[in-house]
């Protein structure tokens, strides 16, 4: 699992000055529009794992006027990495799938400290933040019919579509990848109590079948809807070719097992309602397209084992036995707690994490 690296980016510009006026600049020559100017300046706004979010708002530009985000990646050479993610995004944008316009990208660190992509600022909330009350159901059944239409478009026009800035190994390595980075940090990390779940994986990969466009980090955070339909899918770093499954049994373990921050008095209600989402997800992504109930388990065992990965190696780097700055969300105890549940419920197996 890749460690979070610090928003360099940021640090740097708070350093000397805003991101505004570089910013600013950058976007009149980038878009050719000399009498661009902000209507609303940068200010930063939640969202982003390990990326900086800004948002902005542009007038004088003609066409290019309107609200933007500016997505400022956490290091210096992560160049390459903004290329791949403007080019998939703009391709599934090109297919007709609500994703945000991508106005433009920069893979130097030159301009803000590190690389940056600009897009289109998408209107609606995101949808976890109508999961409340009668709603609830609803909106857990429009997430996955929104996935299933993802998968409902052609991988082939897609990858056409993304042509030479996409990287063809990360489109291309989906759960093999995702296996690998988790057995590195295994053995890296002497978590050793994962092990029998690794070999588990490694004898029970299921059998070739069709690849769509997998999103890789599909959850109702980055989801946006408005009046109850879906305004944009957002954070296009996971993106792969991979089995449906694989990207229906990520989203069943994020919604089930994804980190929550709340009392402890009300998580055995949080863990009901949690179910009651997850199979009305999966009712919604069924009415449009089949998928296989064993190899999304599968899936879903492989993302939880993630999660146990990323909470075990800062649990190591805690206690002083490895040199990680990994930061994961997955670290807190019920969180861990749960992920263990679940994994052991799926494959029978001890499966523990260093003391």
């Amino acid at each position: 699992m890749a460690e979070q690296a610090p928003r360099l980016a940021v640090t740097r510009l708070r350093g000397g000055g805003d991101i505004g006026a570089p910013l600013l600049s950058y976007l009149r020559d980038r878009l050719e529009a000399a009498a661009l100017e902000y209507a609303v300046a940068p200010t930063p706004i939640l969202g982003g794992f390990d990326t900086a979010i800004y948002g902005f708002t542009l007038q004088g530009g003609g066409a290019r006027d309107g609200a933007c985000v500016a997505r400022v990646f956490p290091s210096p050479a992560d160049g390459p990495r903004a290329r791949h993610e403007a080019a998939v995004q703009r391709a599934v944008a090109m297919l007709g799938f609500p994703a945000p316009e991508v106005l433009a990208f920069e893979p130097s660190p030159d301009v803000l400290g590190a690389p940056f992509i600009i897009m289109r600022r998408i209107p609606g909330r995101v949808m976890l933040d109508g999961m409340v009350g009668p709603r609830m159901g609803p909106l857990a059944s429009l997430l996955g019919r929104t996935q299933a239409r993802l998968h409902a478009l052609d991988a082939t026009a897609f990858r056409d579509a993304a042509g030479a800035d996409a990287d063809d190994a990360r489109l291309a390595g989906g759960a093999g990848v995702f296996f690998d980075d988790c057995a590195a940090v295994v053995s890296r990390a002497s978590l050793d109590g994962l092990r029998p779940a690794l070999r588990w994986l490694e004898e029970r990969r299921p059998s070739p079948s069709p690849s769509v466009i997998c999103h890789g980090d599909y959850h109702p955070l980055n989801v946006l809807v408005e009046r109850g339909e879906v305004t944009g899918v957002v954070d296009w770093a996971w993106v792969a070719i991979a089995p449906a499954e694989f990207d229906i049994g990520s989203t069943v373990a994020l919604l089930g097992h994804g980190p929550v921050s709340l009392p402890r008095a009300v998580m055995p209600l949080v863990r009901l309602l949690r179910r009651w989402i997850t199979f009305r997800y999966l009712r919604g992504y069924r009415s449009l397209r089949p998928y296989d109930a064993r190899a999304v388990a599968y899936y879903e065992a492989l993302r939880l084992l993630g999660f146990l990965v990323e909470a075990g190696e800062q649990m190591q780097a805690e206690a002083g036995r490895i040199d990680s700055t990994m930061d994961s969300p997955f670290h807190a105890p019920a969180v861990r707690a749960g992920a263990i549940a679940r994994l052991r419920r799926i494959t029978g197996l001890d499966v523990t994490l260093p003391a």
